[in-house]
């Protein structure tokens, strides 16, 4: 049985002539699953998340989740998340709090090189420390489902195996999780398979297997518009 099942889903953004519609039929996700959501702006990817998550109530259509531990946390975090209001300790310290979780944020803040920065608030960080807080804030909660939106964006190489070698750790935990990246290498170290989003609609829907070299060359041949980036970034 699937932990998570999709039927029917519909859902309208805006209104004519700027209308955006989610239209997916079907889709079934297994327990375990380490799964690529890739699609071009405005594809649907973070109204699909929204819906996931709960921000959204789908117009039409069931969504069911399922499993032998009846136990759906989701950990999410999107690349516009703000955390203004608090200091940064302050706001882990109240998530932790929220979610009845034991993880020591002291230790999160110092194993991604925040612990300086505590008493700040998120906008006075730069960037990359804000990408890895946003990181930070989904290890707080406990989850069965984690949810990566462009969690790579902006980071130097440095934290970006940091933040590789903890979500590998993860993948091998059995975790369900979605990365939402454009990033080739992520989704072919990370994935097993790809959901790709075209206009509300599943374009592709795919399993990644065999060698990094042989995942890479499978995305490239089905999803043409990460080939074309990759043509223009050598530009």
């Amino acid at each position: 049985m699937s932990m998570i099942t999709l039927k029917n889903i519909f859902y309208i953004v805006g209104k004519a002539p700027s209308k955006f519609e989610l239209n997916i039929s079907h889709l079934e996700v297994e327990q375990g699953e380490v799964i690529a959501l890739i699609g071009e702006n405005g594809s649907g990817k973070t109204t699909l998340i929204d819906i996931l998550v709960g921000n959204l109530r789908p117009q039409q259509g069931t969504l069911n989740f399922v499993n032998k531990e009846n136990d759906f946390k989701i950990s999410a975090i999107f690349q516009d998340s703000h955390f203004d209001e608090i200091t940064i300790k302050e706001t882990l310290n109240f998530f932790k709090s929220a979610n009845n979780s034991d993880v020591d944020i002291d230790e999160l803040l110092l194993e991604f090189g925040l612990f300086e920065f505590k008493s700040k608030r998120f906008n006075e960080l730069s960037f990359g420390q804000k990408q890895r807080f946003r990181f930070v804030v989904t290890l707080v909660k406990p989850f069965s489902i984690l949810i990566l939106d462009e969690v790579m964006t902006g980071i130097d190489l440095l934290w970006r195996r940091k933040i590789r070698k903890v979500i590998a750790k993860i993948v091998e935990l059995g975790k369900t999780v979605f990365i939402i990246s454009h990033d080739i290498e992520d989704i072919t170290n990370f994935c097993s398979r790809v959901i790709f989003l075209e206009n509300g609609k599943i374009k592709a829907d795919f399993k990644l297997n065999g060698t990094v070299d042989y995942k890479r060359q499978t995305l490239l041949e089905k999803v043409k518009f990460l080939d074309e980036a990759l043509e223009e970034e050598k530009l």
